[in-house]
């Protein structure tokens, strides 16, 4: 049980793509949904270090799930990032979420299920790619999300892009407009009966701050136990290189 959950949180903390290339400099009331996501992913590659304090909340039925996210990121290589479930409501039909910390040192990554005492590691592959929110939900594609009117919070301008889902529901991100930064990313959806509603939200975050490289050094624990890396574990860092064959023998 507690592997597999590893697993489901592993897959929740791994589906965001790595940043794309910047757009084409345009008003921002003309910018597409696809030219604000360049711009934002860029943002965040672009930077040489980050830290930024993040909070989950899944809530199914009324069973309630709040999940801390820290990261920090030192460019090129470096990474760290940490989730614990801060609190649960009356949580028996949701999955459970394990404390799990990812360490990539520049030189190889390190996925540790804290609840499980269990870890695995494996070499960061040639050209690895890192961003700071690489193991973010977020909307992946831009095909069918829209932009939706711009919103005023607390007296900023906030852009939203939302797109439909299969089960009936809605994905929603709304992006600070004088920053270009992530405020939340959102999603509603009602099966049956039954609402199920997430929210990933931003509580702090500092682009190209002091991070002493210490904090990038992973040591496992006495009592942890090292199990063996999934296959294609290392894929999300971009492709592995080429393999080298013998030269045929004469």
């Amino acid at each position: 049980m507690q592997r597999r959950a590893f697993t489901v949180a592993v897959g929740l903390v791994c589906s965001l793509a790595s940043a794309v290339s910047s757009a084409q400099e345009s008003p921002l009331a003309a910018l597409t949904p696809k030219e604000i996501a360049e711009r934002v992913f860029q943002g965040y590659a672009s930077a040489k270090t980050y830290a930024g304090d993040w909070v989950y909340t899944l809530d199914q039925g009324g069973s309630k799930q709040t999940v801390t996210m820290t990261v920090r990121y030192k460019a090129p290589t470096r990474l760290v990032m940490k989730v614990a479930l801060k609190e649960a409501i009356n949580p028996s039909v949701l999955p459970e979420i394990p404390e799990v910390n990812v360490v990539v040192d520049g030189t190889a990554a390190w996925f540790e299920n804290a609840s499980s005492k269990e870890y695995f590691t494996f070499p960061l592959p040639r050209n690895a790619q890192v961003n700071p929110l690489m193991f973010f939900p977020q909307l992946r594609a831009t095909e069918g999300v829209e932009r939706a009117p711009d919103v005023t919070v607390d007296g900023k301008t906030v852009i939203v892009l939302q797109a439909a889902r299969a089960d009936g529901g809605v994905n929603r991100m709304e992006i600070d407009a004088a920053t270009m930064r992530i405020r939340s990313v959102s999603s509603e959806a009602v099966v049956g009966v039954t609402k199920t509603t997430s929210r990933l939200e931003a509580a702090k975050e500092v682009l190209d701050g002091e991070i002493p490289d210490k904090e990038f050094v992973y040591k496992p624990r006495r009592d942890f136990k090292r199990i063996e890396s999934p296959a294609g574990a290392d894929a999300i860092f971009g492709p592995a290189p080429a393999r080298q064959t013998e030269p045929a023998k004469p």
